[in-house]
């Protein structure tokens, strides 16, 4: 996905599956889209990571830390390295 200049902010959103070694980016967040439903997982998956870092003109912050969103019976949603401690 290339990343698109714009006068504003705008977030990029990683994710990467179970079993993936790498963030890929899924989505520019920007001014008129401040939210972001993913769609596209594959049917079956019980957790997702999450990134996200913002871009203004050809500046880009560092990546937050990522985010574990776990899907079934008490689903809950922490920082990764709290997720593979628990």
């Amino acid at each position: 996905m290339e990343r698109r200049r714009a006068s504003g902010t705008v977030y990029e959103v990683y994710r990467k599956l179970p079993g993936e070694t790498t963030f890929d980016l899924v989505v520019n967040v920007g001014a008129k889209k401040k939210t972001y439903t993913d769609k596209a997982l594959p049917t079956g998956t019980t957790s997702v990571h999450y990134q996200i870092r913002a871009i203004r003109g050809d500046s880009a912050s560092t990546f937050s830390p990522a985010y574990t969103i776990q899907f079934g019976p008490g689903q809950t949603t922490q920082p990764a390295d709290q997720a593979a401690a628990a």
